[in-house]
């Protein structure tokens, strides 16, 4: 019995590293709720585990059959609760599980070349609870590169859209390890030497299949990166049309205005020498509204950064939006213009397109408080924000997912953080980052 139970907490612990393991490349976008109640199901499942895992050896004894059963079969619960706890992710997951797989056969397969090494002959309980040990003494051993591994895996993971390369590339390392696994599963203790050595070939199917993750993930985002620069050139090409558009407009409005000027004060003189107080205000009200119908508002001193707001802002005010803003950018802002121009235009785009569909409003703030920028972005959204592994929101619809990339990078570049919020039909991104010159 207590045989039972010491390799029944062997192997326990060794799956739970596996699914702490597999959670490691989703920590970053679990709130402190989430992980709580994913360890709190992760160890009841775990006790339940544990349980059956000594029922099992004590009835069936610690044999060759019933270890490889339970080391096949026993991750299960623990990927489901995963699964479960961290939904919607189920591609990732796929992904994960399946590159674990691939790195927990490697490591099983040097604790059996060390086990034939030194116990052959002995009582196989002996065997199988010492290769349990070392199953982990090896896990321990190679936390520092697994980490690194697993924790760069979703962030390369996302840059595959296409539904068909995403599922092949989140099946193609257990598709490796299948044939290996075919062979092993049987009642035998020990194989041939070539059978456990051919095993070690393992981690280069793992060094492989992750280099070709990473080199692809590389690929696609340089041309992301170059699609995203003709995105910013484009954008800031129609930046400045359109001010030079607005910019004419207005000239040719003032200069119609200042034609028209003395007579609206003579008429501005006659009406308050009738004591006519009213329509002389009205007067004053029509005339303030003629001069600003076709003036670029003066936002900032950065002339890209103004356009874009005053392009997107009279837009969202044409579309019959509730518009309220309050911009104050220093004169000397380290953030260099054109990228912050491109960054706004994309999000106000996008704001707006959720927005006009139900109306409502769009409220920006964009101040500068030290050495750094804060952006506050709320509009109206008539359906439920889907947050991607990054915390940004994800779509299908294209356009979107570029300024998305933007928004990453910009991140990136500055140090920021960004972090979008739904509440009661408004959609809030709150972002701030370190305004330098890089």
């Amino acid at each position: 019995m207590a045989d039972s139970i010491f390799i029944s907490l062997a192997i326990l612990c060794l799956q739970l590293e596996g699914a702490w393991m597999r959670y490691l490349p989703f920590r970053a976008a679990c709130g402190p709720g989430e992980r709580a109640c994913l360890w709190r199901r992760l160890g009841l499942v775990s006790l339940l585990m544990l349980l059956s895992y000594i029922y099992i050896f004590y009835h069936w004894g610690i044999v060759a059959a019933s270890y490889k059963a339970v080391l096949i079969l026993g991750w299960i619960p623990h990927q489901l609760v995963l699964m479960l706890s961290l939904p919607g992710r189920l591609l990732e997951h796929t992904l994960v599980w399946s590159m674990y797989s691939l790195w927990g056969f490697t490591l099983h397969s040097v604790s059996n070349v060390a086990v034939a090494h030194f116990l052959m002959g002995q009582a196989e309980g002996v065997v199988l609870t010492v290769h349990s040990l070392l199953f982990s003494l090896w896990f321990l051993l190679s936390l520092p590169l697994g980490r690194h591994c697993f924790l760069s895996l979703l962030p390369a993971f996302g840059f595959f859209k296409g539904r068909l390369v995403r599922l092949y590339t989140a099946w193609l390392p257990f598709f490796i390890l299948l044939g290996f696994l075919v062979l092993i599963a049987d009642s035998r203790l020990w194989h041939s030497p070539e059978e456990r050595l051919s095993r070690l070939l393992l981690p280069v199917g793992f060094v492989l299949a992750y280099h070709w993750l990473l080199k692809a993930a590389r690929r696609l985002y340089e041309q992301q990166r170059l699609e995203q620069q003709a995105a910013i050139m484009a954008q800031e090409a129609a930046y400045l049309e359109e001010s030079k558009r607005l910019s004419e407009s207005t000239r040719l409005a003032t200069r119609s205005q200042r034609e028209n000027l003395l007579a609206t004060y003579e008429e501005l003189a006659r009406l308050i020498g009738e004591d006519r107080i009213e329509e002389a205000r009205r007067l004053i009200a029509r005339q303030d509204e003629k001069l600003s119908a076709a003036s670029l508002t003066p936002y900032t001193n950065y002339p890209i950064i103004n356009a874009a707001l005053s392009i997107y802002l009279r837009r969202a005010e044409e579309a019959g939006l509730q518009v309220s803003q309050k911009v104050n950018l220093p004169a000397d802002m380290g953030t260099d213009e054109n990228e912050l121009a491109v960054l706004l235009s994309n999000l106000l785009e996008n704001a707006l397109l959720a927005a006009r569909k139900t109306g409502g409003r769009l409220a920006l703030v964009l101040q500068h408080s030290g050495s750094q920028c804060v952006l506050e972005l709320t509009n109206t959204a008539p359906l439920p924000l889907e947050l991607g592994q990054d915390g940004l929101p994800r779509t299908s619809r294209r356009g979107h997912g570029l300024g998305m990339l933007s928004l990453r990078n910009f991140l990136s570049k500055y140090e920021g953080y960004a972090d979008f919020s739904q509440d009661r039909g408004e959609v809030t991104l709150s972002m701030y980052w370190e305004d330098k010159p890089c």
